[in-house]
């Protein structure tokens, strides 16, 4: 291929025309015979050289050629020369038309590595300016590309790191995986998001997480590896600091509950003595005392009483992690336990506890399920219409992954902007004179519910009866890591 002179597009396209005008006269001196009409492929090759189109040129070409047959001279017969025309112009076309394909072949080409040199550069700036450290390193470990996010996270520059070996960046006292991650990249394996610790360049330790490439030559044979870095060292610190947190509120959950526990039932003691005093001076003076005093004493009396109540009451509520232990629970056997502690209530109170379909078996603490179930159904007993016999109702369905339990009653009901209210601990919405209790109950509930991985809410409407639901995660027993969804006992320090 002839190479492309300096020469103005101007002062070739002038060539060209001479070398043309030439060819034509050349041709017009000498008798028909002659083929004359292959130089034509001079100006053409040439039009070709220069990047100019030849298309037009092909065209004058084969319009001379035909118009010097018709000019009358004495040589062959005009069939001779009519066929050796008509060949020469087929021949002229071919030529400019493998030309023409060559050229398209060239430009594609020259486009295609254009293209690709652009590429190639944008992904040189891309690696150049990313935030990444992106280090390329030969299969014997040696550092041979170091961009500008590997300066800053490691602290040397390119010229410091460049030619030296990749360990630099492993701490003392740390393993050198390096060789063994290199033996397994010539192997042509992918290593990602591998996290390690790396030392920069002041000695300050940093955790980073790493992806390496095999890198291959322009023979496909693997040369060397790119390696990826990403700095996660306050990732880490936040990891340490969450479980660090975690841990301290493990143990002061724990501290609190072994309080709440000792608290409430020391205290039981010294209340019981004084209502005993408080009983014992009402029986021994009620003839020596007025109205007055035997009113007050009977309010110290209630009191005291009220006070057993809230303490037994706060004493259930810290024993929720005390359970009997975590294993498998038919909970129909749960219900039948829960009614029959119940019995007495149900009885006075006329009403009917309902099982609607089968109960499930679960995984969880026994004890602390069949108070979940007598409070709930208790509830819904005590919280009745008047002159209406309670009806309780308790179901359970698969939904997902959970088992959905739920407790339907037809008693007053609850105005929906009290949903959240009635599962804080001591909170009521009714005066002890209409309601006993202590306001303990549902805040129990629903730390048992809590305590085995599911939730529990209420639907409901004032005067429209009362649902409450809960999940129980549908599970067989954990493993022996403890993986799984469900009953946390262990890690409430059970």
């Amino acid at each position: 291929m002839w190479k492309k002179p300096e020469i103005p597009p101007a002062v070739n396209a002038a060539i060209i025309g001479a070398m043309t005008i030439a060819v034509f006269l050349l041709d017009h001196s000498l008798p028909l015979g002659y083929s004359i009409w292959l130089l034509y492929l001079v100006p053409i090759a040439y039009a070709f050289s220069v990047r100019m189109n030849i298309l037009y040129l092909t065209a004058a070409a084969t319009l001379l050629i035909t118009i010097e047959f018709f000019i009358a001279r004495p040589g062959v017969s005009p069939s001779v020369s009519l066929a050796n025309r008509s060949l020469g112009i087929i021949l002229l076309w071919i030529f400019s038309y493998i030309v023409m394909k060559r050229r398209h072949a060239e430009e594609r080409s020259m486009m295609a590595r254009k293209e690709s040199e652009e590429l190639r550069n944008r992904l040189a700036s891309i690696v150049e300016t990313s935030d990444e450290a992106i280090i390329g390193k030969s299969l014997d470990g040696v550092i041979q590309t170091w961009n500008t996010g590997a300066e800053e996270m490691y602290g040397y520059s390119a010229g410091e790191a460049v030619g030296r070996p990749v360990s630099i960046l492993v701490p003392p006292g740390y393993p050198n995986e390096i060789p063994k991650i290199l033996e397994r990249i010539a192997k042509g394996e992918h290593i990602g998001h591998y996290e390690t610790v790396r030392m920069r360049k002041d000695g300050e330790r940093i955790f980073v997480s790493i992806s390496i490439s095999p890198v291959k030559d322009e023979n496909g044979r693997i040369a060397g590896a790119a390696t990826i870095a990403h700095d996660i060292t306050e990732r880490k610190r936040l990891e340490e600091s969450l479980r660090n947190t975690l841990s301290e509120l493990d143990r002061s959950n724990k501290e609190l509950e072994q309080f709440a526990y000792v608290a409430s039932h020391d205290l039981q003691e010294p209340l019981r003595m004084v209502s005993s005093y408080v009983q014992l001076l009402a029986r021994k003076y009620s003839e020596k005392l007025d109205g007055k005093a035997l009113e007050y004493i009977d309010f110290a009396v209630d009191g005291a009483d009220r006070m057993k109540k809230l303490i037994e009451g706060l004493l259930a509520y810290s024993r929720v992690s005390r359970g009997t232990g975590p294993g498998k629970v038919n909970t129909a056997d749960i219900f039948d336990g829960a009614v029959s502690n119940l019995r007495a209530s149900i009885e006075e109170n006329q009403a009917a506890v309902i099982k609607e379909g089968p109960l499930p078996e679960v995984y969880g603490d026994g004890t602390q399920l069949l108070q979940l179930f007598q409070n709930l159904i208790g509830n819904a007993i005590k919280f009745r219409r008047p002159d209406v016999p309670p009806v309780v109702r308790v179901s359970a369905g698969r939904k997902g992954q959970d088992w959905v339990f739920a407790i339907k009653d037809n008693g007053i009901g609850i105005d929906p902007k009290y949903y959240d209210r009635v599962f804080l601990i001591f909170q009521r919405l009714h005066s002890r004179q209409e309601y006993p209790g202590t306001g303990i109950g549902l805040a129990l509930c629903k730390r048992i519910v809590e305590s085995h991985g599911g939730r529990i809410w209420i639907e409901s409407g004032q005067g429209s009866g009362s649902a409450f639901f809960f999940t129980i995660p549908a599970q067989e027993e954990p493993d022996e890591y403890g993986n799984g969804r469900g009953y946390r006992h262990s890690a409430r320090g059970g």
